[in-house]
């Protein structure tokens, strides 16, 4: 009878432990498809502001320095003589070409992106133009953008300060834009113009990844709730901006958190602020959302759960210890570039951050790398994105092998590495790291049986001396990177100077080409006498540059260009 009753206490024990198995299964399935999804999400919110923000950022560096274009200052000084003199006040053709070409230079720099850059002066007058690719004649110039939107929020700004516009229809490109734009001011404080220029709101759209259904990106105005951004709808013209019929996110304006959550329906929703300035009119949102796991009591039921009741007590033990793995690796992918197993700029800024603290408690420097392959479009044009990716793992894997086990090497994205060296002693020692990379990416690389020799550019920044938090060290290794690429000198440390030296060497370059078609390059002769016969043993030839504003221009000023 004893015997009975155990047995019978067993089988229902059997049957409860079964239960639970069941029920653990059932629950425990809905909520990591859910925690997955939201993880995801969130992942996807931040990685797409951090490119927003990005490109943001640059746009703002890039009016700043075509403001400093000497071509610019050239033109206003012309005219302020020329009103004074109360002669002509049509500008000089060499003037006005460099402009044009500075306006050139900056629409190249993002290219299917601008609609057009502009150099507009105090009055509002469109001085040059660049729109389409193409340099404007002087009948298609606007005489008076005075009126504009971001016209008098512009020329109230300091110099070294940029203005982003709210989204405008634009009547010259007839397309929906935001504007950059900074003012042009003498030594004296004097605000001569400003260098504008516009963002199509269609370049912002990005394909979104598939995860249980479509993902959609949206760009969302903070204050309203609007969708001045989405993923799946193309910005037609004469319509509206974004998609004003979208009421998912009406919610979103009591929000105040950098992140979150939101649902609406059957849909659920990551939200990431953008960075906001003290002169951008917008305050946005990045929102990625998609449809919620279905919360039905079948949802957590497959064949594989089924077949593993019997051994329920099993289960939840390799469930337990399973959830956990995926976690781990979920945290991983999110932290990581898939294609090289790199860190990525999120784990990236984490690591400045605890450097830069590091290097003040130790009296110490930390040095930030940003490595751009020069010409990578070619690899992945000429021989496909597959060997594209497989350059990207070997170049990836030389970085690695050459920085010591302190160092953190990421993947920013695209052909974009960094190098993260925690304690320097100063400059040389980054200098010398960033020599011996550049040393070893002149190896040749095998893709398939196929050699290809790639060059790179670095741009070092010096942590505290060029910045105490990562955003700021990034982006002057990012701006030291471009001078170095420009210059064609293989790494470079970031100076303040170079806000200034960059546009006016970039204009210097485009003015020497011009000046050797044209003859403008002479010599001059230095005679050599003997001392001992008092007489002419030969002579020394010295170029000079015979420019047409600046006069005489000595070689040590464009030799290295």
């Amino acid at each position: 009878m004893g015997s009975r009753w155990l047995r019978v206490v067993g089988l229902l024990a059997g049957l409860l432990l079964l239960a639970l198995s069941v029920l653990t299964t059932v629950v425990s399935t809905r909520a990591r498809a859910a925690g997955d999804l939201d993880h995801s999400l969130s992942a996807g919110a931040a990685e797409q502001a951090t490119s927003i923000n990005e490109y943001f950022e640059r746009a703002r560096s890039v009016a700043l320095l075509t403001s400093y274009n000497p071509a610019l200052d050239d033109y206003f000084t012309q005219q302020q003589a020329a009103k004074r003199n109360r002669t002509s006040t049509t500008p000089n053709p060499h003037t006005l070409f460099g402009v044009n070409e500075a306006l050139m230079h900056l629409h190249d720099m993002y290219p299917k992106r601008i609609g057009e850059a502009c150099l507009i002066d105090s009055s509002g007058a469109e001085v040059a133009c660049v729109a389409g690719g193409k340099v404007l004649s002087a009948d298609s110039l606007s005489p008076d953008e005075s009126g504009s939107p971001y016209f008098q929020p512009t020329m109230a700004l300091k110099k070294g300060q940029v203005y982003q516009a709210q989204p405008y229809f634009s009547l010259d490109t007839k397309q929906w834009v935001i504007s950059n734009s900074t003012p042009v001011v003498d030594d004296n404080g004097v605000r001569r113009g400003i260098v504008h220029f516009e963002i199509t709101i269609d370049s912002f759209r990005t394909s979104a990844p598939q995860h249980s259904g479509a993902f959609v990106v949206s760009v969302v105005d903070a204050k309203t709730g609007t969708v001045v951004i989405d993923s799946l709808h193309q910005q037609t013209i004469d319509s509206a901006l974004g998609s004003p019929g979208e009421t998912s996110f009406r919610t979103l304006p009591q929000t105040r958190g950098e992140e979150g959550f939101v649902t609406a329906g059957n849909r659920r929703s990551a939200f990431q602020r953008l960075a906001r300035g003290n002169n951008n009119a917008n305050e946005w949102l990045v929102v990625v959302s998609s449809t919620k796991p279905d919360a039905g009591w079948k949802s957590g039921f497959g064949a594989a759960p089924i077949a593993m009741l019997a051994a329920a007590l099993l289960l939840i033990l390799i469930g337990s210890s399973s959830l956990r793995r995926y976690q781990r690796a979920l945290h991983h992918a999110a932290a990581h570039d898939p294609l090289t197993g790199l860190p990525n700029r999120s784990l990236l800024s984490r690591d400045i951050a605890r450097a830069i603290t590091s290097a003040k408690r130790h009296n110490q420097c930390a040095a930030i790398m940003i490595i751009d392959l020069d010409d990578f479009k070619q690899v992945n044009d000429t021989l496909g994105h597959h060997c594209g990716d497989l350059l990207l793992q070997q170049v990836s894997a030389r970085l690695v092998a050459l920085t010591g086990s302190d160092a953190t090497i990421a993947r920013l994205g695209g052909d974009e590495f960094a190098v993260l060296l925690p304690n320097v002693d100063g400059p040389n020692q980054a200098l010398d790291l960033a020599d011996r990379l550049l040393a070893s990416l002149l190896d040749s690389f095998v893709l398939d049986d196929i050699v290809v020799a790639v060059e790179a550019s670095i741009g070092i920044a010096i942590a505290p001396n060029h910045g105490n938090e990562a955003e700021s060290l990034l982006r002057n290794a990012d701006v030291a990177m471009y001078e170095a690429k420009t210059l064609h000198q293989g790494a470079a440390i970031f100076d303040p100077k170079r806000i200034v030296d960059a546009p006016t060497n970039l204009a210097m370059l485009g003015e020497l080409r011009n000046a050797i078609d044209q003859g403008d390059l002479v010599l001059h002769y230095q005679p050599k006498i003997n001392l001992q016969t008092n007489a002419l043993d030969g002579v020394e030839a010295l170029v000079r540059w015979q420019h047409p504003t600046r006069g005489l221009i000595p070689p040590m000023e464009f030799i290295a260009l």
